[in-house]
């Protein structure tokens, strides 16, 4: 047997022994202690973080939309709701931000959405079917838009009602959230 390889007994995960080949360049690395039948046991093994709700540290994120595509934009909000770039994100815990967008009526789309794209609601009755155009939308409710395009990108499950709650658009530059110190983004 070579020097380097040694078989190494991990404790703790599994109630019998599993024993297997490891090569270790440097055995100071790793806290070890020498049981009486000659195995090493490993008392400390790299592991995989798991957060915890009293983890989460939740951060606020000002975003500005002036001559950005919608759906480039919908999607990187959308990453900062769910959490996705804290390298602590775990799936079964909501480590999402908090997101303020302003100059939502300054967002713009490329080819022909704007008369092409229809936005669809139906009232519940017989026959009522509702159908509004991109434009239409846009020139009633500018926030509403980039409103449907980030709650469709979040994962439908049971953290998309408080996702959705963590985010504020603004149709201009002008947002009542001075107080939480936001962190611009590009």
């Amino acid at each position: 047997m070579c020097k380097n390889k040694l078989t190494l007994d991990i404790l703790g995960f599994f109630r019998y022994k599993l024993s297997l080949y490891y090569t270790i360049s440097r055995i100071d690395e790793i806290k070890q202690s020498v049981l009486a039948d000659g195995y090493m046991n490993i008392i400390y093994f790299m592991k995989t973080y798991i957060a915890k709700n009293s983890d989460v540290e939740r951060k606020w994120y000002l975003f500005n939309a002036e001559n950005k595509t919608l759906g480039r934009f919908a999607s990187q909000v959308a990453r900062v709701l769910i959490g996705k770039d804290k390298p602590t994100w775990t799936p079964h815990i909501d480590a999402g931000d908090f997101a303020i967008i302003v100059n939502a009526k300054k967002i713009r789309v490329t080819g022909k959405k704007m008369t092409d794209k229809i936005y669809y609601h139906h009232s519940g009755y017989p026959g009522g079917l509702k159908k509004v155009t991109l434009k239409e939308m846009f020139a009633k409710h500018p926030e509403r838009i980039l409103y449907l395009a980030i709650k469709r990108m979040l994962p439908k499950n049971r953290f998309q009602a408080k996702r959705i709650k963590r985010l504020f658009i603004y149709s201009n530059s002008k947002h009542p959230h001075q107080a939480q110190k936001p962190i611009a983004v590009e």
